[in-house]
């Protein structure tokens, strides 16, 4: 295994802490420091006195060690983490993964820069600087980053915009990730699908998230195939309309809701429902014998 000496990380340490700062409201660099002038110390701090429960700066939705664990094997550690207290238990502000790496490799410790210094508000502002400029969370990371800073933080969503280089729309855009289905955001997570397939999956009329996913990876769907795909589904789901004539009655075909629904789609539902709720009223006030007029003036307009 390859060493890395105190120095060697305390220089790759300076030079992380010395990356450029990201601008928050209120503006955080300043108060929170970039370098090492304004943290406590560095040293190894046993993995035991480090409180790795505590989640309360983790920014990503799932910890994936990946190919940090044979890194750390061949390199040993290379960036030193960083943590938040004065005594043990310290809780992670950066650095969850390389700690967990350490732990299944079987070290005993970690190289840390601790700070003893910070609130939890600047904690947390320090962790989402750093991740935001490793630039390596992905969609769902970033989503999840995004709301702890406006909800918990009370960060401005320009602010959070600006850091990650985003405009408002698209801010708004990771933000509604939030929404999706379970499994289409278990997907997100594990890097099944992309965020544009997601967005595809979500505004479709599809019985089955699961499936739908399993489909996409078997075929290799792309985003805009999936796009075409759903356009012909809804089209011919259109042409069929939601309602079927029966006699006496009616059939409801089965409707699913979504709220990210094309406008139109949503309307056509809307009306089938009103359709269905308006022949109830007037069989139950007036049963209809055949196929009587109230069934007529019903499905009078089409479908």
């Amino acid at each position: 295994m390859t060493t890395t000496n105190a120095s060697t990380i305390q220089h790759r340490a300076s030079t992380a802490m010395r990356a450029r700062p990201i601008r928050l409201e209120p503006e955080p660099t300043q108060a929170l420091g970039t370098g090492l002038s304004a943290c406590n110390r560095i040293e190894q701090v046993l993995l035991r006195d480090i409180d790795v429960a505590d989640m309360r700066y983790q920014l990503r939705v799932r910890t994936r060690l990946g190919d940090l664990v044979d890194s750390l094997r061949v390199h040993g550690q290379q960036v030193p983490v960083v943590l938040a207290g004065s005594a043990p238990p310290y809780r992670i502000i950066d650095g969850f993964r390389r700690s967990g790496a350490l732990a299944k490799l079987g070290r005993e410790s970690v190289v840390a820069i601790v700070r003893d210094d910070l609130s939890d508000t600047e904690a947390f502002r320090l962790s989402f600087i750093n991740n935001v400029q490793r630039r390596n969370l992905n969609a769902l990371d970033k989503a999840h980053a995004i709301w702890l800073a406006l909800n918990r933080e009370g960060i401005t969503k320009q602010s959070v915009a600006t850091s990650f280089a985003m405009s408002l729309r698209q801010v708004n855009r990771y933000l509604q990730l939030l929404e999706f289905d379970q499994a289409i955001q278990e997907a997100m997570a594990g890097s099944r699908i992309t965020m544009a397939q997601a967005i595809a999956l979500s505004r479709a009329d599809v019985r089955s998230p699961r499936e739908a996913i399993e489909r996409i990876e078997r075929d290799q769907l792309s985003a805009p195939k999936l796009k075409r795909l759903f356009s012909s589904s809804e089209r011919r789901a259109q042409t069929r309309g939601y309602i079927v004539r029966e006699r006496n009655g009616f059939q409801l075909r089965e409707i699913r809701y979504r709220a990210s629904m094309p406008t139109a789609q949503v309307k056509q539902i809307a009306q089938a429902l009103r359709q269905a709720l308006e022949f109830i009223h007037r069989t139950k006030v007036a049963p209809v014998r055949g196929e009587g007029d109230a069934v007529g003036a019903c499905f009078r307009g089409g479908n």
